[in-house]
């Protein structure tokens, strides 16, 4: 089950990105990093550039925290 942050939702909103992509990225991303505080980075390709879903991994649900629609890939992917 995934759980969005109220920052996550008005992202998703302002940039027209559903809930179905943001699913689709955490579960089976093109690019993905570790962060701190055990958070995960995930970029998947979307429209003309990438989708970044920073999302944390709970004991019962997977909490969004943020959603961006970025340009370019990230400079620590591989190409």
């Amino acid at each position: 089950m995934i759980i969005f942050t109220r920052h996550a939702r008005n992202r998703m909103r302002r940039d027209k990105v559903n809930e179905a992509d943001v699913d689709d990225c955490v579960g089976s991303p093109e690019f993905e990093r570790a962060q701190g505080g055990g958070k995960v980075e995930a970029w998947n390709g979307y429209r003309e550039g990438f989708l970044k879903v920073v999302y944390r991994l709970r004991e019962v649900n997977t909490l969004v925290i943020t959603v961006t629609v970025k340009r370019k890939r990230p400079n620590w992917a591989q190409s």
